[in-house]
């Protein structure tokens, strides 16, 4: 998923709300509304993803976050997570958007959501009305529709078989490779300052202005940070650093309050 930043107060999302528009897991994506690429693909020439070490993402892996009023709490790590339940698969619809994580959703690559496994994790999913099985990466947040548990890139549903029905029951399981939980337990440990984003603007004078003003409302610390993503530098007002995981939420309630900006929470 896609957090987009906008200067429009009610364009501004709290970290535990994510836009029905967000890749992967938006919470009206049905098949209907999606579909499979034009031209025939041979998914067995697909390879599956192959397990490695990777630290998890700065992006896509909040403490938790709230969606339609359900809260969510990202694992701090996957080690002998198994799951059953539905999968569901998304295609062109979201192919060349951003995923939680900020990389591109290819739906030709192995890939999937999920709403509570750290980004990324390798999961070997079973088809379990066919045995098929394949291997993907987490990369991006959802599904957020009924009792779903998994999204699945349009070829790993291919390859699992379950493209004409939509949907297929399955059973997941994490996939560690060597090392990985001692150096993610690292990782994981190194947890830096935590900010609240009021705001993202393109023009350094324009996120001043508006820290400026949100400064009159608010007792909190006001800051602007200066960011590149994908060569492009975005001016950040921050409310922090937040001196605890567990004000988060009490914090960003009392700043909707009396700005009526959601914030979205960060760490630097």
């Amino acid at each position: 998923m896609n957090i987009k930043y906008n200067s429009n107060k009610k364009n501004f999302l709290l970290l535990f709300i994510y836009t029905i528009t967000s890749v992967g897991c938006s919470s009206t994506k049905t098949i209907a509304s999606d579909g499979p690429p034009e031209k025939h693909i041979n998914a067995s020439k697909i390879p599956n993803a192959k397990p490695k070490y990777e630290p998890y993402s700065s992006s896509g892996n909040p403490p938790f976050y709230t969606v339609n009023n359900k809260k969510y709490i990202v694992h701090k790590t996957a080690h002998n997570f198994h799951q059953q339940g539905i999968a569901s698969w998304y295609g062109t619809k979201f192919h060349g958007k951003k995923t939680s994580n900020g990389e591109t959703y290819n739906m030709l690559a192995m890939t999937a959501a999920h709403k509570i496994l750290p980004i990324p994790t390798y999961l070997k999913v079973t088809n379990l009305d066919n045995n098929k099985q394949v291997i993907v990466r987490i990369n991006d947040r959802g599904p957020f529709i009924g009792n779903r548990i998994i999204d699945l890139s349009y070829v790993a549903a291919k390859k699992l078989g379950m493209l004409k029905k939509g949907t297929a029951r399955v059973y997941l399981e994490a996939i560690s490779s060597p090392n990985t939980e001692s150096k993610q337990t690292t990782t994981v440990t190194r947890l830096k300052h935590i900010y609240l984003q009021l705001g993202a603007f393109k023009k350094a004078e324009k996120a001043i202005n508006f820290a400026n003003k949100i400064r009159k409302n608010i007792n909190y610390t006001i800051t602007t940070h200066l960011e590149n993503l994908n060569n492009i530098n975005i001016y950040k007002t921050l409310a922090g650093p937040i001196p605890s995981i567990d004000d988060v939420e009490s914090i960003a309630i009392n700043i909707e309050k009396h700005t009526k900006i959601r914030p979205l929470m960060i760490m630097k």
